[in-house]
C-alpha cells in the first residue's frame, strides 16, 4: 500500500472510514450518535465536517494508504504537533495552495 498526504479530495472517503472505525464506540457510536444506523449518511457527514474543518491546521499532518490497484484510501492517519514548536512549523497550507488551483 502507497502512503502519501492526504488532499481535500480524500475527505469523503477518510469519513467513510473513521464512521466505519467508531460505529460501535461508546462516546462517538453510542453517547453522542444514537441514530448512526439510522441515518449514516448524517454520521459520514459528521465526520467530513470534523477532518474538514482541522485539515488546513499547520500543526497537523494528514496521511492516506492507498490500494495499488484502485487507488483507493484504504486507511488514514492525523499526527498533530503539540506545544511551542508547533507554532514554528512551516504552515503546509502554503505550499497546498498551488495544487487546489
Amino acid at each position: 500500500m502507497a502512503i502519501r498526504k492526504a488532499l481535500s479530495s480524500d475527505h469523503r472517503a477518510m469519513a467513510e472510514i473513521a464512521a466505519k472505525a467508531f460505529v460501535d464506540e461508546d462516546l462517538f457510536g453510542r453517547f453522542m450518535y444514537p441514530f448512526r444506523r439510522e441515518y449514516p449518511e448524517d454520521y459520514i457527514l459528521m465526520w467530513e465536517w470534523k477532518i474538514w474543518t482541522k485539515f488546513n491546521d499547520y500543526a497537523r499532518e494528514y496521511l492516506v494508504s492507498t490500494d495499488e490497484e484502485s487507488g483507493k484510501v484504504v486507511a488514514w492517519a492525523v499526527w498533530e504537533r503539540l506545544g511551542g514548536g508547533a507554532a514554528v512549523r512551516p504552515n503546509p497550507l502554503s505550499q497546498r495552495w498551488f495544487y487546489l488551483f
